[in-house]
């Protein structure tokens, strides 16, 4: 559980650590949850003076480098407000839950309800967590943390070059060159 400081200088140290932590842990499954103190998102944020795009571009950097993101959820968009009315209101989306693939993969029906705030200022969070159950095999996700990866392009090179036999249409040796990416990826990814 987090919950970070109010102050973007202080929130730095939770970078550091969360990727300390991201690096001990490795490849096995890890969720963290609860008051980041920064949206993502400019749609994240209802009325109040300004975006700070610097805390939103660190916040992300820092998902993006420990390889986690937001899980599935639903209920309130807007899971913290300031409890005042009128051209005073301010609500965000403060609060999150975030998973890495592995999570996914050992939880894939795993999701996070937000309620409604009651006497906090927080929306309280209930996250339902169940075994992996099959239900066939998973869609390809691209992720946009691959492209800065060095070996990138070349893997995607390589599957694209790899000849297929199409004797019917163009559209259709598009189509298994496309699979044939696809596939080195998700080996890639693993």
């Amino acid at each position: 559980m987090v919950h970070a400081h109010n102050s973007p200088s202080q929130r730095i140290h939770l970078g550091t650590d969360l990727r300390t932590i991201a690096n001990q842990i490795g490849n096995q499954p890890w969720g963290l949850g609860r008051d980041f103190n920064v949206i993502r998102y400019c749609h994240e944020k209802q009325d109040g003076e300004h975006l700070d795009m610097d805390a939103m571009d660190s916040f992300n950097g820092c998902i993006e480098d420990i390889g986690v993101n937001d899980l599935r959820c639903a209920g309130f968009p807007f899971i913290w407000s300031n409890k005042r009315t009128g051209n005073q209101r301010i609500a965000c989306k403060l609060d999150r839950v975030l998973v890495n693939e592995e999570w996914l993969s050992s939880f894939p029906s795993s999701h996070a309800s937000f309620a409604s705030p009651d006497i906090s200022d927080h929306s309280p969070i209930s996250l339902a967590i169940q075994p992996s159950t099959s239900f066939g095999p998973k869609p390809f996700k691209y992720f946009d943390m691959w492209s800065s990866h060095l070996s990138f392009l070349a893997t995607v090179q390589e599957a694209w070059d790899k000849p297929v036999l199409a004797f019917s249409t163009p559209l259709i040796a598009f189509s298994k060159k496309f699979r044939n990416v696809k596939t080195a990826l998700k080996e890639w990814n693993s």
